[in-house]
C-alpha cells in the first residue's frame, strides 16, 4: 500500500516543523555554551583580584590598627595639652602674684613651646585620622 499524497504532505510538514524545532534547540544550546564560556572567563579573570583582596584586607586590618593607635595618641595628647595649659596658667598667676614676669622664666618658656608643639601634634593626628577615614569611606 502506497501512502497517499495527503499522508506524504503531512509527514513532510511534520519533518519540516521538527527540523525548525531542532534548529531552535541547537540555537539555544549555542547561546547556553556562549554564556557559560563568558562566565568561565570572568571567573578565571576574577581569581587575581580575589587574591589581591585578601592582601588588601590584611593591609586594611593594619590600617585599622594604626588608626586606633593614632586615636589613642590623639586623646592622650589632647588630655596632656589641656593639663599643661591649666598648670601653666596657674604658675603664671602665682609668678605674677610674686611680682615675677612669667615670660622671663625658662619653665614657662619651655611649657609654652611644648604646649604649642602639642597643639600642632593634635592637629596633625586629627587631620591624618580624618583623611584616612574619609578615604576609607570612599571605597565602595
Amino acid at each position: 500500500m502506497k501512502p497517499t499524497q495527503e499522508q506524504i504532505l503531512n509527514s513532510l510538514s511534520k519533518l519540516i516543523k521538527s527540523e525548525g524545532k531542532v534548529k531552535v534547540e541547537l540555537g539555544i544550546a549555542d547561546d547556553v555554551n556562549k554564556a557559560r564560556k563568558k562566565l568561565e572567563q570572568v571567573i578565571k579573570d576574577s581569581e587575581h583580584p580575589i587574591k589581591e583582596s585578601k592582601s588588601i584586607l590584611g593591609e586594611l586590618g593594619g590600617v585599622a590598627g594604626v588608626v586606633a593607635t593614632m586615636k589613642i595618641h590623639e586623646r592622650t595628647v589632647n588630655k596632656l595639652v589641656t593639663e599643661l595649659g591649666d598648670i601653666t596658667i596657674k604658675m603664671e598667676k602665682a609668678l605674677k602674684d610674686l611680682g615675677v614676669n612669667p615670660a622671663s622664666q625658662s619653665t614657662i618658656i619651655d611649657a609654652d613651646r611644648t604646649f604649642t608643639e602639642g597643639l600642632q601634634a593634635r592637629k596633625e593626628l586629627t587631620g591624618a585620622i580624618e583623611k584616612i577615614v574619609s578615604k576609607a569611606k570612599q571605597i565602595k
